[in-house]
């Protein structure tokens, strides 16, 4: 989401409305402040060092059913403001 250095407005409501379909037990303020605090710890800490963070998570996710659903996940975000940035690409990849 701010791998392209924005996070649109779509791109936010598009991960509200992926929460609430596979039913993440936080409301939407919860989740508004989950991904300012991910912006925060991006802006202080630098993006490249929370992606590696990330990244070292998700190689931890050993269900190829789990996987296929974060990419779909990332694939609906990345295209929520009908704008696929490279960098958005690189960083699902």
């Amino acid at each position: 989401m701010f791998a392209d250095g924005q996070a649109s407005k779509a791109e936010r409501a598009k991960i509200q409305q992926l929460m609430q379909r596979i039913r993440v037990p936080l409301d939407e303020t919860e989740v508004d402040g989950r991904m300012r605090d991910f912006r925060n710890r991006a802006t202080s800490e630098g993006l490249k060092t929370i992606v590696q963070d990330v990244c070292s998570r998700v190689s931890t996710i050993r269900e190829p059913c789990q996987k296929e659903a974060l990419h779909k996940c990332l694939d609906h975000v990345m295209s929520a403001d009908a704008e696929i940035h490279v960098k958005e690409t690189a960083i699902r990849n």
